[in-house]
C-alpha cells in the first residue's frame, strides 16, 4: 500500500487497483485468484522478493493475449523503495527469460513498450474483427 499511487499506473493509466482500502484479507483472495490461473494454466503470476526472500519487492504477471498479433501480455511492478533500481535490470531479465522458459516470442508490455491507451484500442479492434 506505500506505493499504491505508483501501481494504479500498471495496468492502466489511472487503475484503482489497489484500492484505498484494501485489506489483507481482500489480498489474500487476489492471491488465490492468482494461485487459481496458475494452476489452470490460465495465467502466471509470480512475486518478486528480495534475495533474503523475507519482503516482496515486486510482482510479474503473464497473461494470454487473445486476439492474435502477441502470444502474451506481460506487466510487472515494483515497489517505489526500489523501482528506480530494479526496473531496468528486470526488464531486461524478463525480455530472455520469458521466451526461454515459456517459448513465448511476441511478448507485449502495455504501459511500457505501448501505451494503456494503444494497447486497449488495438486489443478491441481486433476483438471486433476477430467477432466479424
Amino acid at each position: 500500500m506505500s506505493s499504491k499511487e505508483s501501481l494504479r499506473q500498471i495496468f492502466d493509466d489511472n487503475d484503482d487497483w489497489p484500492a484505498d482500502d484494501m485489506t489483507l484479507e481482500k489480498n489474500y483472495e487476489d492471491l488465490q485468484y492468482h494461485q487459481e490461473e496458475f494452476d489452470t494454466n490460465k495465467s502466471f503470476a509470480y512475486t518478486i522478493v528480495t534475495p533474503d526472500n523475507t519482503k516482496c519487492i515486486g510482482c510479474l504477471y503473464i497473461y494470454p493475449f487473445k486476439y492474435g498479433v502477441y502470444d502474451s501480455q506481460v506487466y510487472y511492478w515494483f515497489i517505489d523503495e526500489v523501482n528506480g533500481d530494479l526496473s531496468s535490470p528486470f526488464q531486461i531479465f524478463i525480455k530472455d527469460w520469458i521466451p526461454e522458459v515459456f517459448k513465448l516470442k511476441n511478448i507485449v508490455y502495455p504501459g511500457r513498450s505501448i501505451s494503456h491507451g494503444e494497447f486497449k484500442n488495438l486489443a478491441k479492434q481486433l476483438k471486433d474483427k476477430s467477432e466479424n
